[in-house]
């Protein structure tokens, strides 16, 4: 059974986990923080590059070959894919 890529980025992030993505032919490596659907109805991931720290967007439809890694990363922001409660 596989799993929907959406569930697979809220379990990374509820577990401070990194995730390997392919977008547009290039692999990255980071931590999952923000989905936003935009005003054109596109569901976008923000997260930060594990090795760069450079903060990035990816729009869903585009994104492939996703796998949650071993690596663990401490939160440089606030993670919009946690509760409250879960902050911190």
């Amino acid at each position: 059974m596989d799993v929907p890529v959406l569930e697979l980025l809220r379990f990374a992030a509820a577990n401070r986990l990194c995730v390997e993505l392919r977008y547009q032919e290039d692999l990255h490596k980071v931590e999952p923080y923000s989905l936003r659907r935009t005003q054109r109805g596109d569901v976008v991931l923000y997260a930060c590059e594990a090795h760069t720290a450079e903060y990035l967007a990816f729009r869903n439809k585009e994104l492939s070959d996703v796998e949650i890694t071993g690596q663990a990363f401490v939160p440089k922001y606030a993670n919009e894919l946690l509760p409250p409660s879960r902050q911190g």
